[in-house]
């Protein structure tokens, strides 16, 4: 939800997209991986893994729902339908990537819906894949993108050096903003963290 307050829903579903991307790009760094234009045309796929239209491909799928029920669960189905009959390229894998995680009626549900999809279209098991919310976390985090993607260096770089003047120069916090705005036009442009 902090890319929600952030960036309001239609950009937090693009910057979603965006760090779904930066991540499997470092999972996957002797890979090609890409993300897809959103048009009616993208096939299913918003970010894919492998040459498309020479191999079998690694269909990421990333879906914002900051709510989940029938119309959500509808809208997977579609995606991976969609994906699955494309005639554009073969599949290897599909991920579903989400931004919550799922409470333990939607876990039965994707369990279930899984299971079916599996026997129903004659998948292996290691097929269908989920990273709900807490799982993507801790891939920033494992990967060293965390801060990155949810510009958490910037903000501890500018404590620090409010930290470091203050304690040299034993400045309020009033004072150090009004001479850091007059020191630099620069900074005035700066995101106010």
């Amino acid at each position: 939800m902090l890319l929600i307050k952030k960036y309001k829903t239609e950009g937090a579903r693009k910057i979603f997209e965006n760090i779904c991307i930066t991540l499997f790009k470092k999972l996957y760094p002797k890979e090609n991986v890409r993300g897809v234009r959103v048009s009616l045309g993208d096939e299913g796929v918003d970010v894919f893994i492998g040459e498309i239209g020479e191999e079998p491909i690694d269909v990421i799928q990333c879906k914002f729902f900051p709510n989940f029920g029938n119309s959500q669960k509808s809208q997977i189905t579609k995606s991976f339908k969609k994906a699955l009959n494309s005639e554009e390229y073969e599949i290897s894998t599909w991920t579903l990537c989400i931004i919550n995680d799922f409470s333990i009626e939607e876990n039965k549900w994707w369990i279930k819906w899984k299971k079916i999809q599996s026997e129903k279209r004659h998948l292996s098991n290691d097929s269908i894949y989920l990273k709900d919310g807490s799982s993507l976390i801790d891939l920033l985090k494992e990967n060293n993108l965390y801060d990155t993607v949810f510009e958490k260096n910037d903000s501890k770089n500018i404590a620090k050096i409010l930290s470091k003047l203050n304690q040299e120069n034993n400045y309020s916090l009033e004072e150090l903003q009004s001479t850091l705005i007059k020191s630099s036009s620069a900074l005035e442009k700066v995101k106010n963290y």
